[in-house]
């Protein structure tokens, strides 16, 4: 019950008058719009590329890479998801992400101090966009090299104990997740969505002039790399076709 209490806070179907303040702050900040002039990728036919997906749960985006490349690159996750398709991965504040209840107290607590992050790994035995119905999911592709980097990214995320293993915290938000121990802290001027900005600029997206906060301003972002790719390659085509 503690758990679909939190489900439904996350996708903007409770009161969440702390974090809709707590955005406000952080929209001071955020970046409107697309954040840098150079948003096309390297379109080399010969390159090999992949698909990821980026999802906004409302106020929380996470990063959605298909099963068999993220258990190659994050072996220790192996044993947990085998079976999923896909697997997500989201960090956000040790106890407010956790949290089956909101309080004030959790949220100024989340915004105002650094405190402990964990990562939420969830795996999809779907489609991203079937299994998050409810949630914005926006596909883009880019360079293979660009998903080595971004596995690499998530893999150092995660905290170890003494044994070199990843720190599993318990049952995550859904059917087959999990949360972990994670490094960093999480403030008001570093969110979950910074953390999902910083990946997706290892994977080689452009990084924005300002901190980008909020989910609104990472989906901003990704729409705008998706369709700067795109005209990129339309425009690619179209001189191809002329010569």
């Amino acid at each position: 019950m503690r758990i679909k209490v939190f489900r439904r806070f996350i996708h903007g179907k409770q009161s969440a008058c702390p974090v809709r303040f707590a955005l406000l702050v952080q929209l001071c900040f955020a970046l409107g719009g697309c954040g840098v002039d150079a948003m096309v990728r390297d379109n080399n036919k010969a390159a090999p590329e992949a698909s990821i997906y980026v999802v906004s749960h409302g106020w929380h985006t996470g990063i959605i890479v298909e099963s068999q490349p993220t258990l190659i690159a994050v072996p220790e996750l192996a044993p947990l998801f085998h079976d999923a398709r896909f697997i997500e991965f989201g960090w956000g504040d040790h106890d407010f992400y956790q949290a089956g209840e909101i309080s004030y107290g959790l949220a100024i607590k989340a915004l105002f101090l650094p405190t402990d992050a964990v990562l939420h790994v969830v795996g999809l035995p779907k489609h991203p966009k079937a299994y998050f119905r409810s949630s914005k999911v926006v596909e883009i592709i880019i360079p293979a090299s660009g998903l080595a980097k971004m596995l690499d990214y998530f893999h150092k995320s995660f905290k170890r104990d003494r044994q070199g293993r990843f720190i599993r915290l318990g049952r995550g938000l859904y059917a087959d997740s999990f949360f972990f121990r994670a490094h960093g802290a999480y403030y008001a001027l570093y969110t979950c969505n910074s953390w999902v900005m910083e990946a997706l600029t290892e994977a080689g997206l452009p990084e924005s002039w300002w901190p980008t906060l909020t989910a609104e301003g990472v989906m901003d972002q990704v729409k705008c790399y998706r369709d700067s790719s795109n005209r990129s390659t339309v425009n690619e085509w179209s001189t191809e076709q002329g010569r």
